[in-house]
């Protein structure tokens, strides 16, 4: 077991080793992908989630601003049947891990998201970190941990209960790339993990501000040849997938063995 506040290292070292990933969706979400050019990242507290502690376990400060796509380094019937709903109908994403997607994101308006060391105006919405990491399956109650600073701090705040008092002074590691255990033992997941944040923090009530995008996109328009769509021999939409890909010059292949 790594050291807590060496986790973040840790991860983002097995993520950057892998060559290639996989992400597992149906042929009708394929088809979109193509067609927007762009894979989609999910606020981390959508019901799309399939963990309910990772989601319980998430900061009220962050969980709002975090937005994750989901991946993984290997093929089994799991991942077909659970995200590809079966090699029937279903298909194999395989992106090379080249980091094209650094300063390719967009907001659900089209607009590239700056990061936060850019020349940016004081209340653009930022990309605050923006990591491609390897999830961490464990006791996710382990990575919560009070904060002798922030607790004397929140303790004055006469305007919070207790139980939001308590959530704010613990510190929360490993924000988006935490699952519990059970997890671990049918997947192994990698995520692109997005945080965005206003350059402004609070409102002038004193409420944290939460970006007002559902989802944000990877853009690969100008990356095609990071890209290509595997299918099975089951798979009864061969001839349309092929046809697509040769418009959108994608590259293909069939996946013999699996």
């Amino acid at each position: 077991m790594k050291d807590i506040n060496d986790m973040y290292n840790y991860c983002k070292k097995e993520f950057d080793k892998l060559p290639f990933l996989y992400h597992f969706t149906t042929f009708d979400s394929l088809k979109k992908i193509i067609d927007s050019r762009s894979f989609r990242l999910t606020k981390i507290t959508s019901n799309s989630l399939n963990d309910r502690y990772e989601k319980e376990s998430l900061s009220d400060i962050w969980k709002e601003k975090t937005y994750i796509f989901c991946m993984t380094d290997k093929m089994s019937d799991y991942y077909w049947n659970e995200y590809a709903k079966g090699k029937k109908t279903g298909v194999c994403i395989k992106i090379d891990n080249k980091n094209f997607w650094y300063r390719n994101i967009k907001d659900d308006r089209g607009s590239y998201l700056k990061h936060k060391n850019d020349k940016i105006i004081d209340l653009d919405w930022i990309i605050y970190s923006l990591d491609g990491l390897m999830i961490i399956y464990d006791n996710v109650e382990k990575y919560s941990i009070e904060d002798e600073k922030f607790k004397n701090f929140f303790s004055e705040c006469k305007n919070l209960c207790e139980e939001k008092k308590r959530d704010l002074y613990r510190v929360k590691h490993c924000q988006g790339y935490l699952k519990s255990s059970d997890w671990g033992v049918k997947e192994k997941e990698y995520r692109i993990r997005a945080v965005i944040k206003n350059k402004c923090k609070f409102e002038i009530n004193g409420e944290y501000k939460n970006p007002p995008y559902e989802y944000i996109f990877i853009d690969f328009s100008n990356f095609i040849d990071n890209i290509s769509v595997g299918f099975c021999r089951e798979f009864i939409y061969k001839k349309e997938l092929i046809e697509i890909c040769k418009s959108s010059n994608i590259k293909y292949f069939e996946i013999v063995d699996n």
